[in-house]
């Protein structure tokens, strides 16, 4: 499976139950969020599709890339929902932690043929097969691009020695004294237990795992601009009203 790489007018606000999200805020550099699976409800089989695992935002050249990879450990019949709206939600700012000068959206629907459309702020709308790699959707003047389809997960964690620390830790913990805060305390030889349970060279447990990606390159004057050269960024699912 390919590694995932850079490889598209927005509608009124849905009202719309969010199904999960993945924030933060970034410099025009790059940063990423992440989660596989996490919540009850996004662990239902018919929720699965829209569940993100990751967000990514970054600069390629003069364009920016926003990424949001779903559906954890797809398989090779993995779909997008027709059901669900994925959006990236691109606010721009003067500087860090000030308020927002303005917003816009990126967002995508499938139909049950995979077809997608995808609208980026008011001024582009793409739409058709965006599956294939070599030639992703594009706009008539090239400011945007969108990838959609399965790829290997590029998140890299060891998940297997995480779980294994982490039960350790619940199994003491009625023995261990806490914190003022609500923090346990651990001594050095338990702490050193825990980090021999999640310090294995190159142990990645999503070495072979698929996924579902969202890939859109714009030109960055969509999202920013000289007073404006910080965004913040969030990806989020939502049921298609």
């Amino acid at each position: 499976m390919m590694k995932l790489v850079p490889s598209g007018r927005s509608v009124a606000r849905m009202a719309a139950a969010v199904t999960t999200a993945a924030t933060f805020a970034v410099g025009l550099s790059g940063a990423f969020a992440a989660d596989h699976r996490d919540g009850s409800a996004v662990q239902l089989e018919a929720n699965i599709p829209a569940d993100i695992n990751d967000v990514y935002a970054f600069k390629a050249g003069d364009k920016l890339v926003f990424a949001m990879t779903v559906s954890p450990f797809a398989d090779a019949n993995a779909q997008f929902s027709d059901a669900a709206v994925y959006s990236f939600n691109i606010s721009r700012h003067t500087a860090f932690g000030a308020a927002s000068s303005g917003t816009t959206d990126i967002l995508c629907t499938f139909d049950a043929e995979q077809v997608a459309e995808c609208w980026i702020g008011d001024d582009y709308y793409v739409t058709g097969d965006a599956s294939n790699p070599m030639g992703p959707l594009e706009s008539d003047d090239g400011a945007v691009r969108v990838f959609a389809g399965l790829r290997a997960d590029p998140f890299y964690f060891y998940l297997s020695g995480f779980n294994a620390a982490r039960g350790a830790v619940a199994a003491a913990f009625d023995s261990l004294a806490i914190f003022p805060n609500g923090c346990p305390t651990v001594d050095a030889g338990t702490a050193a237990g825990l980090r021999d349970l999640i310090e294995q060279l190159n142990a990645n447990d999503f070495a072979d795992a698929n996924t579902l990606a969202i890939v859109v390159e714009a030109d960055e004057a969509l999202f920013a601009d000289a007073d404006n050269a910080v965004l913040s960024v969030y990806g989020s699912t939502h049921v298609k009203q």
